[in-house]
């Protein structure tokens, strides 16, 4: 899990405390060392959310604020603010995400009857630890795609998207 300390090491043990607001239910870490609460953003209610929906659209904008959007079915939550994404074929979306890291994931399906927002900033790599351990993943899911590079997302932002007196709300 990726801690941000607040006025500690952020190496000490954090208490889950579960927060409600509106609809949507949120999880924060209280740290043992200061007065700071550590926002989890991604819960494991979005986390299933994301998993049932299989196919997320990952928005990116170009340095001079061209949009894309791209269906992206190689993803995998690995921390709690901190999305994989396999580049198999990602030609628009990498370009944008060199020229300008802030994207954002939006995860939408009737089935979930939900629609969220997951705003943050992208990095691609390769060669790395982490991209060998994607590419495992990514064969065992889909074989035989390239799996060029590994797009990380880090989450900054979480919005609702669904309609009513709400729709665009910061919820974490």
């Amino acid at each position: 899990m990726t801690r941000v300390p607040g006025n500690c090491s952020g190496n000490t043990d954090m208490r889950r405390k579960t927060v409600f607001s509106g609809l949507y239910i949120s999880a924060k870490l209280t740290c043992g060392e200061c007065t700071d609460t550590h926002m989890v953003l991604i819960t494991e209610e979005i986390k299933g959310q994301i998993e049932k929906v299989g196919v997320c659209h990952l928005i990116t904008a170009s340095k001079s604020g061209v949009p894309n959007a791209a269906p992206m079915g190689g993803l995998w939550v690995m921390e709690d603010d901190t999305i994989w994404i396999a580049n198999n074929f990602m030609n628009k979306t990498a370009a944008n995400v060199r020229e300008n890291p802030q994207a954002a994931l939006l995860v939408w399906s009737r089935e979930i009857g939900n629609c969220i927002q997951l705003k943050g900033y992208a990095t691609l790599e390769s060669g790395t630890p982490e991209h060998a351990k994607m590419m495992a993943m990514m064969e065992a899911k889909k074989p035989g795609l390239p799996k060029k590079e590994l797009l990380k997302l880090v989450v900054k932002e979480i919005y609702t998207c669904m309609p009513g007196p709400a729709a665009g709300s910061k919820i974490a």
